[in-house]
């Protein structure tokens, strides 16, 4: 091969690898502009995933701190949860849940170890350590956390 053809080459790759990079700078740039309500379908799921993980760390603090009016404001009005099990509903709206969670912050003093955490899209799934104040009994649980619109809508839990 001749010089004058290798020094082609070179610059050919060069100018395809220039191309290669306009056209990815292109596409993020088309795709930063879709709005959330334009996007197709799973293309925002890594905010959509941001905003759940978020609202499932809040709650949790929030129940951590024995603060039920912050933990409430997490959870939609209509909130409702599930024992994943068996498939019987716990809890039906914000104001079961309040008294339900009263007597576990004032009296239980709960506190919940974050084991692992596993967030699919609007779902957050989270494995935890659930201890009372001068305890050394521990209950083991999962939560399944389905978030819309900024809110915890429903929660399916497993209990060991």
């Amino acid at each position: 091969m001749k010089q004058g053809d290798c020094e082609e080459n070179v610059s050919k790759r060069k100018t395809e690898e220039l191309e290669e990079i306009q056209k990815s700078d292109r596409l993020t740039e088309s795709v930063n502009k879709i709005q959330p309500q334009n996007a197709p379908k799973g293309l925002l799921s890594r905010s959509a995933s941001s905003e759940a993980e978020e609202l499932a760390q809040r709650q949790l603090d929030r129940y951590n701190a024995h603060d039920l009016e912050g933990f409430l404001e997490v959870y939609a009005e209509d909130v409702r949860l599930y024992n994943l099990l068996d498939g019987s509903l716990i809890v039906e709206g914000r104001e079961m849940m309040r008294e339900r969670y009263r007597k576990r912050f004032e009296v239980d003093k709960v506190h919940a170890e974050l084991i692992n955490r596993m967030v699919i899209g609007s779902r957050v799934i989270d494995h935890e350590r659930v201890t009372r104040e001068d305890s050394d009994e521990a209950v083991y649980a999962a939560a399944i956390y389905e978030t819309k619109d900024g809110q915890i809508r429903e929660v399916w839990f497993i209990y060991e």
